[in-house]
């Protein structure tokens, strides 16, 4: 090999070995990057069911406000009815009384 060959090669390798540190150091990154997408990854999941049993409760709570609303609209139904019975008594108790 002769001492032109052997400087090249040399450069060569030097170059080779830059490049394996670059190509490292953008491994490691990447590897930080992938880390930090699965942490992420994970995270989303998590508030995925979250999501989901939130949903669930919505669900469950507007069922149970729908029932409380058919049972406060049969209430105020009745008491309308008693206060019209109850303003009818005391017209007639009015009537009565008033002949004595």
């Amino acid at each position: 090999m002769s001492i032109p060959e052997a400087t090249q090669l040399h450069q060569d390798i030097g170059e080779l070995k830059a490049d394996v540190r670059s190509l490292s150091g953008q491994v490691e990154k990447l590897g930080g990057a992938l880390e930090k997408a699965l942490g992420d990854r994970g995270r989303i999941f998590e508030a995925s069911r979250d999501i989901e049993g939130l949903k669930e409760e919505l669900k469950e709570l507007r069922e149970k406000q729908a029932s409380h609303g058919e049972k406060l609209a049969g209430i105020n139904a009745k008491l309308f009815i008693l206060g019209t019975a109850i303003t009818a008594v005391a017209g007639l108790i009015g009537a009565f009384a008033s002949k004595f």
